[in-house]
């Protein structure tokens, strides 16, 4: 098994840039991917606590919303979109009838913004 403080999957090369440099500044692990087909075939063997991060638009036609619920299908538990949308954005739509609390999409268990967490 192999050990990363984070995860990030981005196609974008300079915000995977960013989160290389301060991840190395602060001493962290990060695992980086830049496509959905690379992070498939790294997270094989990587802890299923490990934090990962998603883009929200991965390219290739994937969402990373949709990346979120098949990871949390292979056991990951930790799974937050990295994205440049406000959490809002992916709440509304699925918000039962007279529920006012907000619904994250299935697998996803919050949402940050384009800055590393640690």
């Amino acid at each position: 098994m192999n050990y990363f403080d984070a995860v990030l999957v981005d196609d974008d090369p300079l915000v995977r840039m960013s989160w290389k440099m301060v991840a190395q500044q602060k001493g962290k692990v990060i695992l980086l991917c830049a496509s959905v087909e690379d992070a498939r075939l790294q997270l094989e063997s990587v802890d299923r606590s490990v934090s990962i991060y998603l883009d929200s638009n991965l390219g290739s036609g994937m969402r990373g919303e949709e990346f979120a619920l098949e990871l949390s299908q292979k056991g990951f538990t930790e799974v937050f979109l990295a994205t440049g949308y406000r959490s809002g954005f992916f709440t509304g739509a699925s918000s039962e009838v007279g529920d006012s609390s907000p619904r994250l999409p299935q697998g996803v268990k919050g949402v940050i913004g384009k800055d590393p967490p640690f």
